[in-house]
């Protein structure tokens, strides 16, 4: 028989908690990451709407074209002033002749007449080469000056259109003269041929001069219109401040 205490029966012993058995898994290695393929290749980068992918040209100005224009302008008015003083010469001598012909010789008057030509010959080289040279430099501006949209207006405020008609009025003088040219008779046409010549020259002289000044005054306001492009104004404030 078994024996109870008056406060009931023995307590019995408690069992120790045991955590619940998780089911055995298989251990994988970690993967690689691969992105998708729906990724595809790397794209080039795409610049934004209205913004350049690079920045435009800066503006400048071709100097050696402007310098070689205004170079051979000036030697084309000093040849001009050589042969007016060379054609002087020779109407002195022709004056001598006729005053005391035997003062002068027949080899100084050729030799007087042999230098006109040479002088001839050589400044009219010297303004086809700054004309060349102007030609040039006026294609290089207008490649310079199409993002301002200002190469018709600098050209008009730098006077291109009077020196281009005081251009064309000396070559017209120049047929002109050369289709009323004739043989020399008399030393008194020689005299008169010179006189026709230096008045001719002196002309030629004055566009050279006309050249030289158009030259610095369309480097000036091509240079004036590049600043204030550079600088960020509008096409219309670069033709405010550039007139």
């Amino acid at each position: 028989m078994s024996y109870d205490s008056p406060q009931g029966p023995a307590p019995q012993p408690q069992q120790p908690l045991t955590p619940p058995q998780m089911p055995p898994q298989s251990y994988a290695p970690p993967q690689s990451y691969a992105p998708p393929e729906s990724y595809g290749p790397p794209q080039p980068y795409a610049p934004y709407a209205g913004i350049p992918a690079a920045p435009p040209p800066p503006l400048k100005l071709n100097r050696g074209l402007s310098t070689a224009a205004l170079i051979l302008s000036c030697i084309y008015v000093v040849m001009c002033a050589v042969e007016i003083f060379a054609l002087n010469s020779r109407s002195s001598l022709v004056n001598r002749i006729m005053s005391d012909p035997g003062s002068v010789t027949l080899d100084q008057v050729n030799s007087s007449s042999d230098r006109i030509s040479a002088i001839s010959v050589i400044a009219s080289l010297f303004f086809l080469g700054a004309f060349i040279a102007l030609a040039a430099w006026r294609r290089s501006l207008r490649t310079s000056l199409a993002p301002t949209g200002q190469y018709a207006t600098v050209l008009k405020q730098s006077g291109y259109p009077i020196f281009r008609i005081a251009w064309l009025g000396s070559i017209l003088l120049s047929v002109f003269l050369r289709s009323s040219q004739r043989d020399f008779a008399t030393p008194q046409d020689i005299i008169d041929h010179d006189h026709k010549y230096m008045v001719y020259y002196a002309i030629r002289a004055g566009v050279g001069c006309l050249l030289v000044y158009l030259t610095l005054l369309l480097k000036r306001k091509s240079e004036q219109v590049l600043t204030l492009a550079r600088t960020g104004y509008s096409p219309e404030a670069v033709t405010f401040f550039g007139s």
